[in-house]
């Protein structure tokens, strides 16, 4: 566990933050591709890079970078929670692409995540995933707006609606079984295997 962590620090935090380091090796035929290039080096890497260790630098003298790392990995965890399940329960939308279409992809295809109002300040909106599918360039600021003005419509009323215990079952549903036409766990999919 504590050696899949460090590999997991050591890819998203030091390797990705040099990630445009490889732009520079490409072959460039336009001088302005490789002014951007060297822009985004000089921008990306040292000024992000710089800035981020001066913080997590005051952070340790402060004394908090612990606890900072702690509610990071609890917001994360959250965001991980809530964006499976947006997509991943049960009755699950599962089609052909000769039957798919946009509109059923967004309402049936989506869930609406029932988080209690003292959360939602944290959750940036994300709960109305249906709203966002239906349309894009809603703001998430504006999602619940958007939700109860269409919510009396009848096209509305089919919304998978998950409670947050729900959402912690759903966890456990990884795989997409083809023959029962459900999502499954992976101690199902091991039966099967053995």
């Amino acid at each position: 566990m504590i050696k899949k962590s460090i590999i997991t620090i050591y890819i998203f935090i030091i390797l990705e933050r040099f990630s445009v380091l490889k732009l520079l090796f490409r072959k460039t035929r336009l001088i302005e591709e490789a002014v951007y290039h060297i822009q985004a080096l000089v921008l990306d890497q040292l000024v992000h890079n710089v800035a981020f260790g001066i913080f997590l630098y005051y952070l340790h003298q402060s004394g908090i970078l612990f606890p900072w790392f702690f509610s990071l990995w609890i917001a994360s965890t959250i965001g991980v929670i809530l964006f499976h399940n947006q997509h991943t329960y049960e009755p699950s939308y599962v089609v052909s692409p000769s039957e798919w279409n946009v509109n059923d992809s967004g309402i049936k295809g989506s869930s609406f995540i029932q988080v209690p109002a003292i959360f939602k300040y944290f959750t940036g909106g994300i709960e109305y995933h249906h709203i966002h599918h239906m349309n894009s360039k809603i703001p998430g600021y504006h999602l619940e707006m958007y939700h109860n003005e269409v919510q009396s419509n009848p096209l509305f009323q089919s919304i998978v609606r998950l409670s947050l215990y729900q959402c912690f079952r759903n966890l456990w549903l990884v795989l997409y079984d083809d023959e029962k036409k459900c999502y499954v766990g992976l101690d199902k999919v091991q039966d099967k295997v053995l």
